[in-house]
């Protein structure tokens, strides 16, 4: 088989694709697609500790605290120590934080735009409901 021929192959190289092309079109406002990503989520559901963004994020803690320091640095979310363990902190979106978020996720529409083009409704349903399905299947694997 051709390394081209490889799903895992292909779904990286699109992947990367995307995040070029969304990395872009919001470097003019001085956010990365990982800020981004973390903004919008506490923009759903708001005050989580850095563990809980890591774990909805699928990333690691190490990585989501770097972007969280930025983005305090940035005023785009605070830190607030929690009441029963003043080592750890409940991260929050700052006013500041939900505008640039909107700004990014038209942004971020424009790309997935450009990415589904020539799809129809139908075929984007079903491309997300497999994508969907193949996530599932690798958390199960960890």
């Amino acid at each position: 088989m051709e390394i081209q021929d490889s799903f895992g192959y292909v779904l990286n190289i699109n992947a990367k694709l995307i995040k070029r092309r969304l990395d872009t079109a919001i470097k003019k406002y001085d956010i990365t697609t990982a800020q981004w990503s973390l903004l919008k989520l506490l923009s759903v559901v708001n005050n989580l500790t850095q563990v809980e963004i890591a774990n909805r994020l699928h990333s690691d803690i190490v990585t989501v605290g770097l972007v969280i320091e930025r983005l305090v640095k940035k005023e785009m979310v605070q830190k607030a120590h929690l009441e029963n363990d003043r080592r750890a902190y409940r991260i929050s979106i700052t006013d500041r934080g939900r505008k640039i978020t909107d700004i990014i996720e038209e942004e971020a529409n424009k790309c997935n735009k450009a990415a589904l083009q020539g799809f129809t409704e139908k075929e984007m349903e079903t491309l997300m409901l497999l994508l969907n399905k193949v996530t599932e299947n690798l958390m199960k694997e960890n």
